[in-house]
């Protein structure tokens, strides 16, 4: 007010890894050329189905459900691996909901409970060859989400007159048509391995659908952890931190 500076207002209820959808996240998407009209219309169209009253037919209420089932039974991990470089950055925003949200020691009576979720960020198909492993035949504690587009808005030909056998099967192919092999095929030696998954497809990623995608995940993490009986939206664990970095700060000379 002092320098005149033309303010948004940070709404005082909603903390920092809920607030894309808030002025917090909006103001800055509207400068990197998104559309905030068609985000916000993505966000208002999918609360309904997140609404929906039948349990049975809502996809929000089938989610927490199979998370908290297989946490029960030692499933602590919660990987999220996106088939998308447009949506590789999305896997560090979910590892902060996640773990922030719902890794505490105090439910909400007070009791040491220390209970929570441990976030993994993946991408495929890079991943395929690194992580994948041990998602495939390690210990049985991880549930993946995996996201995958449809209608990618770049793809390549893949053809080619080499003679490598190798080369020869993928030509006449497409990148994004590979790609879809790939996750496919993740998915089936998944179920090969009895390994728990939940797949979310897109259609093509544009503001609708990615505001879907953060609003599900926002939601999600909010149901989980009052299921779970603790508080989702503080972070004492992060505050003591803070604190004691100032108090640092305060003795240097």
């Amino acid at each position: 007010k002092e320098k005149n500076v033309t303010c948004l207002q940070v709404p005082s209820n909603i903390g920092g890894r809920f607030s894309v959808l808030s002025s917090v996240g909006l103001f800055p998407a509207f400068f990197a050329g998104l559309n905030v009209s068609e985000l916000l219309f993505g966000a208002k169209e999918f609360k309904e189905e997140l609404l929906q009253p039948d349990y049975h037919k809502n996809i929000l209420v089938q989610s927490c459900g199979l998370i908290l089932d297989l946490y029960k039974r030692g499933f602590n991990q919660t990987v999220l691996m996106p088939y998308s470089s447009r949506l590789r950055n999305l896997s560090f925003w979910f590892v902060q909901i996640w773990a922030e949200s719902l890794g505490k020691k105090l439910d909400t009576q007070g009791k040491v409970v220390n209970t929570g979720l441990t976030p993994i960020p993946a991408y495929g198909a890079t991943d395929q060859h690194s992580q994948v492993q041990l998602f495939m035949e390690g210990p049985y504690d991880k549930l993946l989400i995996m996201l995958n587009v449809k209608e990618r808005q770049n793809d390549f030909s893949l053809k080619n007159s080499l003679t490598l056998p190798s080369l020869e099967k993928l030509s006449g192919r497409s990148l994004n048509q590979l790609m879809q092999a790939e996750y496919h095929g993740t998915l089936q030696a998944l179920e090969g391995e009895r390994r728990p998954y939940i797949s979310i497809t897109l259609e093509r990623l544009d503001e609708r659908s990615l505001a879907q995608l953060i609003l599900y995940f926002e939601c999600l993490t909010t149901l989980v952890g009052h299921s779970l009986g603790i508080d989702p939206f503080n972070q004492p664990g992060v505050e003591a931190g803070k604190r004691y970095a100032f108090e640092f700060l305060a003795k240097i000379n």
